[in-house]
């Protein structure tokens, strides 16, 4: 059997071994595919390995060969599973690899907007401390989370690691997704319509997959039900995110700041226009550019609380949702399971054990279990 794996480089760089793919037949690694050269590189291959590369109908439907594709990440938006379907072919994910590192991730770029630690160490290196009239010292206002609202787009996996940090910060949790699960919900967090967490949260995180349903999901009619100063914070996809609505929204005021991760590998991405502006728009950096410094020094108050106004003291985070699943983090099939098609089984294995943590086994394949192991997207039945 013929395996490609066309972006290999983003997984491993050197440190992993391809090893468990060479047993399964002849492997030929790449460490970047350009869009122009996917058809080629595949060529004859039953079985593809990708990352972010994607991989259209029309490049499908150009590799007759193919039997299988394994997305060494979370979302799977990158393939065109329809197409995948019409065609037989089987394709797994990795569901749990990142959960906690990106859940970490959220809360950091939160804490930055609220301590802006970057730019107060900055200021330090800078001398600005050092020759400070006043030992308490500090050049933005300082936000406490305790007693804040956190709303979770998207309570899978990684929405739901990152709410029970947040509740470790006192903070409480509304969460929306379109799969509830009752056995989630308590006082805190608690499951709520779209619209009620819009206008109840003092901050916003997004960790829902890119589906049609939430492309755009934070657009000018939603900004507008927010909070003013709400913080914005988005580790799934850029197209989340309607970037003219959200810039409109920072030069007006309504939203303090942002922090997204930009997206460009799949299609649907961000324009290089788009990204060119936020990226060069004061509200959307963290520290010194985020902010006016305070000239006074800081007196010994207590740290500022978030302000149901005042949306220049008030920072928000955004972070961009992970590519397609029927719901958040990629925890249920796209279709429904069926008996699947002759495959050598080892290839979910390999494609499971490569991003499993270092003290976890691979228990073998499942067919979109929610709590671990791959999601499977087997064709349905003729």
């Amino acid at each position: 059997m013929d395996i490609v794996i066309l972006d290999g480089y983003t997984e491993n760089p050197g440190d992993l071994s391809w090893s468990g793919f060479e047993a399964l037949g002849s492997l030929t690694v790449h460490d970047r595919t350009p869009v122009d050269k996917v058809v080629e590189r595949i060529g004859s291959a039953e079985a593809v390995i990708i990352n972010k590369t994607p991989l259209g109908r029309a490049a499908i439907e150009a590799c007759p060969s193919i039997r299988y594709i394994g997305v060494l990440a979370t979302g799977y938006n990158v393939v065109d599973i329809a197409a995948c379907v019409e065609r037989g072919i089987v394709v797994s994910n990795i569901p749990t690899y990142g959960t906690a590192a990106v859940a970490q991730m959220a809360i950091a770029l939160l804490l930055e907007l609220c301590h802006h630690v970057g730019a107060h160490s900055d200021s330090v290196f800078a001398g600005e401390w050092q020759n400070s009239a006043d030992w308490c010292y500090w050049k933005f206002p300082l936000v406490e989370l305790a007693s804040k609202t956190m709303g979770i787009i998207g309570f899978g996996r990684i929405g739901q690691a990152t709410a029970r940090i947040a509740q470790a910060l006192g903070m409480r949790i509304l969460a929306h997704d379109a799969y509830e699960v009752p056995g989630n919900e308590s006082d805190t967090p608690r499951y709520v319509d779209l619209d009620t967490l819009l206008s109840s949260s003092d901050v916003i995180s997004l960790h829902c997959p890119l589906f049609p349903s939430t492309q755009g999901i934070i657009n000018k009619a939603n900004i507008a039900k927010m909070r003013d100063g709400v913080f914005i914070i988005n580790t799934s996809r850029g197209p989340l995110i309607v970037e003219q609505d959200l810039y409109e929204g920072l030069e007006s005021g309504k939203i303090g700041g942002n922090r997204c991760r930009v997206e460009r590998a799949h299609q649907g991405g961000q324009s290089l226009a788009q990204g060119k502006a936020l990226h060069h728009h004061p509200a959307h950096r963290l520290g010194a550019h985020g902010i006016t410094a305070a000239t006074d020094g800081h007196r010994g108050g207590k740290s500022r609380p978030l302000h149901r106004g005042g949306a220049c003291q008030r920072r928000q985070g955004v972070i961009v949702p992970a590519p397609g699943a029927t719901t958040s983090d990629s925890n249920v099939p796209i279709v429904e399971t069926v008996a699947p098609p002759l495959f050598p089984e080892g290839l979910l294995q390999c494609v499971h054990r490569l991003l499993l943590p270092r003290d976890q086994t691979a228990s073998g394949p499942t067919q979109g279990r929610r709590l671990r192991g791959p999601f499977i997207c087997f064709p349905t039945a003729s």
